[in-house]
């Protein structure tokens, strides 16, 4: 049995574009990762730095090109978790643009192992539609923080706080870049409830702490971990804010390397959709299946 991470996404551009920007170094770096060196020739598709998932070095980023098709397929290895993973992009006409699909492939017993990968593909995906459509630069998450039972992520936002602010507070917002769609519910108080309609699987609980354009802090909950805390800061500078976020209370350090992952995508979401006026685009999901193909 192996594990698959399908994700796909619709490009407002000609293919040739889309293709440039999956396999162009200087593209990459945009939206993808720290280093990148791809050379079709030598059947190579390399990279790797902080922001790249288990942060590997040059020698570890190396990657062997299976399949380059200009401008409508690219296939590469990629070692991971011990193993080697595979994936498969294939870029289609759709409408006036086009839609690219990727698939992950993870060798068996290897899938489950931090659940993140999802998260990992749909920020990347929904990065290189802001920059090939528009030419957004969005927030690439780093992975080299050692594990803590806290973790703290931030980003700069073109925007002032109040609009920082209302996309944290309003159901509206809140559903374009982390709400399940018309489940977003919030109560604007200290005490009041925080919910993002993420159901069963944990998420948000009350506001603890409030203040308009500054902070917000509530709990959190993940079954079967204890409650923890998230706090948001806004720090406002010339129309522009650094947005923090604080997840602090885990009792396993070893679950700081997934909520990085985790926020770390919905932090780069937020701020595509107050740049560059862009909602949840990507679909994603994850799956067993009993063969696999490129």
């Amino acid at each position: 049995m192996s594990h698959l991470v399908h994700a796909s996404i619709e490009i407002d551009a000609a293919p040739a574009k889309v293709f440039q920007a999956l396999t162009r170094a200087e593209d990459l770096r945009v939206w993808f990762c720290e280093q990148a060196d791809v050379s079709a020739s030598e059947r190579r598709y390399d990279f790797w730095g902080r922001h790249t998932p288990e942060v590997p070095d040059r020698d570890a980023g190396r990657h062997a090109l299976v399949a380059i098709e200009a401008p409508r397929r690219l296939v590469y290895d990629w070692p991971l978790r011990g193993g080697v993973s595979r994936v498969s992009m294939t870029v289609a006409p759709s409408g006036d643009g086009v839609a690219l699909t990727v698939r992950h492939e993870l060798p068996r017993g290897r899938g489950r192992s931090e659940g993140a990968l999802t998260d990992f593909w749909t920020g990347s995906l929904e990065r290189l539609k802001a920059w090939v459509e528009k030419g957004v630069r969005g927030y690439l998450p780093a992975y080299d923080v050692a594990p803590d039972t806290s973790m703290r992520l931030a980003t700069e936002i073109a925007a002032p706080p109040e609009d920082v602010y209302r996309a944290l507070l309003e159901p509206a917002a809140l559903e374009q870049w982390i709400a399940a769609p018309g489940k977003a519910r919030v109560e604007p108080s200290v005490g009041g409830a925080y919910d993002i309609g993420w159901g069963e699987e944990g998420g948000p609980v009350k506001i603890l702490a409030l203040e308009p354009n500054r902070t917000l802090s509530y709990s959190w909950r993940y079954p079967p971990e204890p409650e923890t805390v998230v706090t948001w800061s806004l720090e406002g500078s010339g129309g522009s804010t650094r947005l923090t976020i604080v997840h602090s209370g885990f009792s396993d350090a070893t679950l700081h390397g997934a909520y990085v992952m985790g926020w770390g995508f919905f932090l780069g979401r937020i701020r595509l959709l107050l740049e560059a006026k862009q909602g949840r685009t990507a679909t994603v999901a994850a799956d067993d299946y009993a063969e696999a193909g490129a």
